[in-house]
């Protein structure tokens, strides 16, 4: 039985109507990041590989697409580091060639050492990989990296890609409350980010429960003032688009919840928009979902989310 690989379309801070392509198994991924709101990495090594063929992918897609469900992009994402996929460049072409859809790539970047991977990462149309330290200590604080990775390693490889890339770079930094919320780390910060040369610059702060305690969100108002220090001067992501008015609200299961649970915590109306699902049924499946144990309720800054269970 094929495993599901895609979710969504989700209403993305970034990128609209984002059809997310999970490539790579739970987890898999050469960082630990303590923000990550899927929780602690299972798998932590940079070991390439192809779970699945692109054939399947692609017919995946094309499946959702023919519902007549909005999508603004095709997203390589997921649950794990998209670039540790074995045919990430052939399956890019592959999309490019099947739909008129742009290909987003979220990264982490850390694999950008290696030219084929490179090379690759650059047949996408957007990507968007991550930046949230200013140096070794910081590095290890924050994302957690596998053994023998250095952050200027890190940095070279980014710059790199940089460089030989003609698409758009969306960087996105994670700002967290107690360790990047001051001028003089932010200036820090931005003047390594200034060296990736990218088009936009995002910052985001913990909005979903994160992977541990040490990642603490810092309020808008401050993110507002730090974005200034970058250049060019960064944007603070906002909230998610309400969903359009003239699409047809669909009918929700339970397995569709929990699918998209899996992927990140939510809340109700996180689920509701992105499955274009009335909010009551939602919450009704949300309800069960809790109720079996598969879920579990979590507060975050008077929020309510759902997520797996640890």
């Amino acid at each position: 039985m094929e495993k599901n690989r895609i979710y969504g379309p989700v209403p993305s801070r970034r990128l609209g109507f984002s059809l997310g392509i999970d490539l790579v198994e739970y987890k898999h991924c050469p960082l630990d990041c303590i923000y990550c709101q899927l929780k602690r990495t299972t798998r932590l090594d940079a070991s390439r590989e192809t779970t699945v063929e692109i054939e399947e992918v692609v017919g995946q897609v094309a499946a959702k697409i023919a519902t007549g469900a909005r999508v603004d992009h095709l997203t390589l994402g997921g649950s794990g580091e998209p670039t540790l996929y074995g045919q990430l460049g052939g399956l890019i072409d592959a999309l490019h060639e099947r739909f008129d859809i742009p290909v987003a790539l979220l990264t982490n970047g850390v694999l950008f050492g290696d030219p084929a991977v490179r090379a690759e990462a650059a047949r996408a149309d957007v990507v968007l990989p991550s930046l949230d330290a200013w140096d070794q200590e910081s590095f290890e604080l924050v994302n957690r990296p596998i053994a023998g990775m250095g952050f200027e390693a890190f940095m070279d490889g980014m710059i790199r890609f940089r460089q030989q890339y003609r698409g758009l770079i969306w960087l996105e930094v994670m700002l967290l409350a107690g360790i990047s919320d001051n001028p003089d780390v932010i200036s820090r910060l931005a003047a390594q980010a200034a060296r990736l040369k990218p088009d936009r610059i995002q910052l985001n702060t913990p909005v979903r429960p994160p992977a541990t305690d040490l990642a603490i969100p810092i309020s808008r108002q401050t993110m507002t003032m730090l974005a200034d220090l970058f250049k060019p001067p960064a944007e603070v992501t906002a909230d998610f688009p309400e969903p359009a008015g003239n699409d047809p609200e669909t009918h929700v299961t339970t397995v569709q919840v929990l699918e998209t649970i899996t992927r990140r915590p939510c809340t109700a109306r996180d689920v509701a928009v992105g499955l274009n699902a009335p909010e009551g049924e939602v919450s009704a499946a949300l309800r069960i979902l809790v109720g079996e144990g598969r879920i579990v309720l979590s507060v975050q800054d008077g929020k309510d989310y759902f997520k797996l269970p640890a």
